[in-house]
């Protein structure tokens, strides 16, 4: 792993929503009373075992759309470079990759990733902010 690489997860074959598809490192939703930032800790802890990020970065905020399911998303970036612990109910398997691979996916393999994420990725990299 690299600074410049993006860690993302293969969502578990037993997931409701997008089964089996490449997302976010770590993905959720705000719990009431719950701050964005909050819930960015909470899921990180959950799906990945990291319990103590250094810094979460707000990178962007975006509406709900039929993409998002609707649903509100605030984009942090975590810089970790510690072990990750992948929850085998969340997550069916996760990886590091540099920015351009990850491009060229959703190029040319976008039925790879949950809808989701390819909104949010093109928005990342269309505002310069990965």
């Amino acid at each position: 792993m690299t600074a410049s690489q993006v860690f993302l997860q293969l969502r578990s074959t037993s997931k409701d929503h997008y089964p089996n598809k490449w997302d976010s490192s770590a993905s959720g939703h705000v719990e009431a009373g719950e701050t964005y930032e909050a819930a960015a800790i909470r899921e990180l802890s959950e799906e990945l075992g990291i319990i103590s990020p250094v810094r979460l970065e707000p990178l962007i905020k975006l509406p709900g759309s039929v993409e998002t399911d609707n649903e509100f998303v605030q984009v942090y970036k975590c810089c970790w470079d510690g072990p990750i612990s992948i929850n085998p109910e969340e997550i069916e398997d996760g990886r590091w990759f540099s920015p351009q691979e990850i491009d060229e996916w959703v190029k040319s393999k976008s039925g790879i990733f949950a809808p989701s994420f390819v909104v949010i990725w093109s928005n990342l990299r269309g505002n310069g902010l990965l």
